[in-house]
């Protein structure tokens, strides 16, 4: 939420996120990737619009989703925009990407053994979901190391990237946790 929060205004898109305190079993790293190649695509594509990202438990199971009120995609192409190499020829802001983002999204998620979703009319926006297990919370031991500070206030950061809007971004997520930030 903070990493795209950031970029709401570069994108003028309308972000809202609906925490959840659910325990999931997953790869943080692998997971935080297909989440993060949706909303990418979906700040991209609902430039003016809006883009909610929230959760619905199925079960034993949690479906991550973002939402979208951009162009859509027909049913016919549903399949093809997780192809390789493959982008649908809509307007969007920024710059154009490869067409892989889905793509390796989906592999991600094979490899987690988790299934993507997509729900999407032309003209009606897009729905993007991946499902994972539902855990019980973890128990903790009183004998457990005490965590180390999360604290980055003062901390020196050097930005550098070659999208002004991700460096703007990334300059005011810093900013707002009191980093010292040179770009």
């Amino acid at each position: 939420h903070s990493e795209f929060s950031a970029l709401k205004k570069d994108y003028h898109v309308d972000f809202h996120c609906c925490p959840s305190s659910v325990f999931i079993k997953s790869d943080f790293t692998l997971l935080s990737r297909i989440i993060q190649n949706f909303l990418s695509n979906a700040f991209r594509y609902a430039n003016n619009g809006r883009v909610l990202l929230g959760c619905r438990r199925k079960g034993q199971q949690l479906c991550i989703q973002v939402l979208d009120n951009g162009p859509g995609i027909p049913e016919d192409k549903q399949q093809q925009v997780f192809e390789q190499f493959t982008q649908l020829s809509t307007k969007l802001v920024g710059p154009k990407g490869l067409g892989l983002g889905l793509n390796i999204a989906q592999s991600l998620a094979e490899i987690l053994s988790h299934e993507l979703g997509l729900k999407s009319k032309a003209g009606q926006g897009c729905l993007f979901s991946v499902t994972v297990p539902i855990v019980a919370a973890p128990e903790f031991s009183s004998s457990q190391a005490p965590r180390a500070s999360t604290n980055l206030q003062g901390v020196g950061v050097l930005c550098i990237d070659n999208e002004a809007a991700v460096l703007t971004g990334m300059n005011d997520l810093l900013s707002a946790w009191k980093c010292k930030v040179f770009s």
